[in-house]
């Protein structure tokens, strides 16, 4: 398999350059069988989503430049956006106060024994994700039991998706006394 990118927001109506496509086949000619290859530009797209080694610069056909190849050995520690940028530093955190202290009095009143759901609603882009991690990731947590999960919009017509991944992963309990 060969993954190079061809731009973040490239149009497919029109070609690929041609620089891609070379790179991009060389990669294919050059991989073992069975193996991913894929170059730093491309890497740079999904770095923290992949586990890499890398192979050094070669030279490629065609190209006056060397080429920083790596080799795809797995998946990487990150499953979203914000745990590949959490990777990398995120910036700090600023002007959520309300928002953490409405958290705050709902895990309190959780504490006491009444049960609490929140519904974090915003549009794309306004910090839900990072006001949950902040959240989450902060002092007023660290003795209570966390469990994350997560879904995507085609699982929306599945009742309880969310709740059913998590539960698959709990240990199991026989039923023989």
């Amino acid at each position: 398999m060969v993954a190079v990118a061809v731009g973040a927001f490239a149009d497919p109506s029109f070609p690929a350059p041609a620089a891609v496509l070379m790179s991009g086949a060389c990669m294919g000619q050059m991989a073992n069988p069975g193996s991913v290859l894929t170059t730093a530009d491309s890497l740079q797209l999904a770095e923290g989503y992949v586990a890499t080694k890398p192979l050094g610069p070669v030279p490629v056909k065609r190209l006056a430049d060397l080429v920083e190849i790596y080799e795809v050995t797995g998946a990487g520690p990150a499953r979203t956006r914000l745990e590949a940028t959490a990777g990398r530093g995120l910036t700090r955190f600023v002007g959520r106060d309300i928002e953490l202290e409405r958290l705050l009095r709902a895990q309190a009143l959780a504490g006491r024994g009444c049960g609490q759901v929140v519904a974090i609603i915003g549009d794309a882009g306004v910090g839900k994700s990072r006001l949950v991690h902040e959240f989450l990731h902060s002092r007023h947590t660290a003795d209570w039991l966390v469990l994350e999960s997560n879904t995507a919009s085609y699982g929306r017509a599945t009742p309880y998706r969310m709740l059913s991944r998590r539960c698959r992963c709990a240990p199991k309990r026989s039923l023989a006394a």
